[in-house]
């Protein structure tokens, strides 16, 4: 099929330098014809799926906006009823992000609502296909919540946060920041240091780790 286009291709290019444009029209006016009104349909096959799949994504990004609503309300109960639901389309990244706003404000309660958060993060973290941005976001996330409890695995967590690509990821500043946190209740306070003085130098991390890594940076070097 390829191949015959191509001669077809040739052919026509040949005849337009020759300006035998009744001849090509007697030749190839229907074949042309037909491409055109393929390549037609394909166009609005395209559009119309497009229309559609943007109306799907509009419809899940007016419920995900209702439920923040909900959520700077403090209606919380409200709020993770509509997650619930966003969480289960099919309609990406809508899916993820459901499950990233319910995971938040579950970690804000108490101690069963935390471990609801954690089971959802881990289910972020098994889901194939999806962006790295999810899979870092949900392992900082799961390592802050993890860090708050009464017994805490230093190690294991580090060994999380180790795992995250710090050169490639956009949370790079932030997991830095949480290893230096982690190290200094270890109480390892010379790698913390090191760490929030790195922090605390930097031109690209944001303003707020910046500033909290100067503050670290001086109360360990007055210890």
């Amino acid at each position: 099929m390829a191949e015959k286009f191509d001669e077809f291709m040739e052919e026509v290019e040949s005849d337009i330098r020759h300006e035998k444009y009744m001849n090509l029209w007697n030749r190839y006016g229907k074949a042309l014809t037909g491409f055109i009104i393929m390549g037609l349909a394909c166009l609005v096959g395209y559009n119309l799926w497009n229309q559609y799949d943007y109306n799907k994504r509009s419809k899940a990004s007016d419920v995900l906006i209702s439920a923040q609503d909900y959520a700077a309300q403090d209606r919380h109960g409200e709020a993770l009823s509509v997650l619930k639901s966003l969480a289960t389309s099919t309609v990406a990244p809508y899916d993820i992000l459901a499950k990233v706003n319910e995971a938040g404000i579950l970690s804000l309660g108490d101690a069963r609502q935390k471990q609801e958060a954690l089971k959802l993060y881990q289910d972020i973290l098994n889901t194939k296909n999806i962006d790295s941005v999810w899979h870092d976001l949900a392992t900082y996330q799961k390592v802050v919540i993890q860090s708050e409890q009464s017994e805490v695995n230093f190690e294991t967590l580090l060994k999380e946060l180790d795992a995250i690509d710090q050169e490639h990821s956009s949370l790079a500043p932030l997991v830095l920041e949480l290893k230096g946190a982690l190290l200094f209740q270890k109480g390892d306070k010379a790698q913390a240091g090191e760490i929030f003085v790195k922090l605390a130098q930097s031109k690209t991390a944001p303003e707020g780790v910046v500033m909290r890594s100067q503050l670290m940076a001086q109360i360990i070097s007055a210890n």
